[in-house]
């Protein structure tokens, strides 16, 4: 059974209680009413007195009703405030959830839009690369070994190690 159902349900019972306690409210009036008929009668007759100890332990029955009524209606106000707080509970979630999915769709929106500039960014320096006349002919050997390890370092990271480096070095 869902919250909201739960709330609902917890709402008509909390009518039905209502309706009943006033009915009860009424039945109790119109007895005080006989009773106060009754007494004011001069001569008590037998069934008078029976009637009247009928309509006391009615009375009493209904008063126990009724206090039994107002404790539910009382539980069930609980059950119905606790149920709302437990919705917007929820819903705070549900915010937070659809916020997070959107940052997240933003970030797969960048990503995919970088990779592509970087994608793009290596096919033109290739081709410019390729266009340059006379690289294919500067020999290899031509770089030392220590040259070599300082470009790998540097693209591996190892730059940022804090070492200071010289422009002779380069």
């Amino acid at each position: 059974m869902s919250v909201i159902d739960t709330v609902q349900l917890l709402e008509q019972r909390t009518q039905k209680a209502a309706s009943l306690i006033a009915m009860l409210r009424k039945e109790k009036a119109d007895l005080q009413e006989q009773l106060q008929e009754a007494q004011s009668r001069p001569v008590v007759a037998p069934e008078t007195v029976e009637k009247l100890q009928q309509a006391n332990t009615q009375i009493q029955t209904l008063q126990g009703q009724v206090t039994a009524s107002e404790d539910l209606v009382k539980q069930l106000q609980q059950q119905l405030s606790e149920s709302k707080r437990q919705i917007d509970e929820l819903q705070q979630h549900l915010q937070l959830a659809t916020t997070h999915n959107e940052e997240l769709q933003s970030y797969i929106g960048k990503y995919e839009e970088s990779s592509k500039l970087i994608e793009e960014s290596i096919a033109k320096s290739l081709d410019t690369l390729s266009g340059v006349e006379g690289l294919d002919e500067v020999p290899l050997e031509a770089i030392s070994n220590k040259e070599l390890e300082a470009a790998d370092d540097f693209t591996s990271g190892g730059a940022l190690s804090g070492e200071q480096v010289d422009e002779s070095d380069l």
